[in-house]
């Protein structure tokens, strides 16, 4: 888990279906002990495998919304930096590299020693993402039988999901490049997997939520908006390359 030691008593608790990587998943539910795993890639899913306390693990939607659409989704994105800096990109690029070098010790943030450096540190402790940590590379050998790779739509692989089947669903920041249906499509999935209580974490490129609008208000009322949880993800991401973070919770 990154920011700590990887959590093996949650192993079996909560049934997971994940696209990418949250960076310090500790401070973003600390309180109710969100469950958010580091993903190893975040052009492929990976997460616990089906079955007893496992989860689906997913293919990198964004690669399949972008077939026909990427003019559309990258315009969408850019919009996002555009309104963000009040119509110039630039200050929002400087700030986000603001972030990166001052806002987290340089020596314990791997996203910062990759972006200056090209490698993580090699003197002195070194700053890891946990699965490349010697540490844990007894329990990642152990968890290992329970990834399963799938490379498919998130929303094709929910509608095999019995209803009120899954806990916590990580979507990155898929949905920067959907339009409005398949936005629709997926939280429709969602919604009818979802057990009480289930949480959906995601990113954005830029700092609104893009659900509002475009998500169906009788299908997304069934879900909490959680600010408090979404600004302190927001402040405790080290990697600084988005513009938002989000928690939904369902509320049933």
């Amino acid at each position: 888990m990154p920011g700590g030691e990887p959590d093996e008593g949650r192993a079996g608790e909560d049934e997971q279906v994940g696209l990418g990587a949250v960076d310090d998943p500790g401070a973003v539910d600390r309180d109710h002990r969100t469950d958010h795993r580091e993903h190893l890639g975040e052009d492929r899913g990976h997460s616990r495998g089906p079955g007893a306390g496992g989860a689906a693990d997913l293919g990198d939607q964004r690669l399949a919304q972008r077939g026909g659409h990427a003019d559309e989704h990258r315009d969408q994105r850019d919009d996002q930096h555009h309104r963000d800096g009040g119509g110039d990109v630039l200050p929002v690029l400087r700030e986000r590299l603001r972030k990166l070098v001052c806002d987290f010790p340089i020596d314990q943030n791997y996203f910062a020693w990759q972006a200056f450096a090209r490698h993580y540190k090699q003197e002195g402790p070194r700053a890891l993402p946990p699965y490349l940590d010697p540490a844990a590379f007894a329990t990642v050998s152990r968890m290992a039988t329970r990834v399963a790779a799938l490379n498919r739509s998130m929303t094709d692989v929910l509608a095999a999901r019995a209803a009120a089947s899954l806990d916590a669903y990580v979507l990155l920041d898929a949905q920067d490049w959907m339009t409005d249906d398949q936005l629709g499509a997926l939280w429709q999935e969602i919604t009818r997997t979802a057990r009480p209580g289930a949480r959906v974490i995601f990113r954005t490129g830029g700092a609104d939520d893009i659900l509002p609008g475009r998500v169906a208000p009788a299908l997304l009322g069934r879900w909490r908006y959680d600010a408090p949880a979404s600004r302190a993800g927001f402040a405790a991401d080290r990697s600084a390359i988005y513009g938002g973070f989000h928690l939904y919770r369902f509320e049933g």
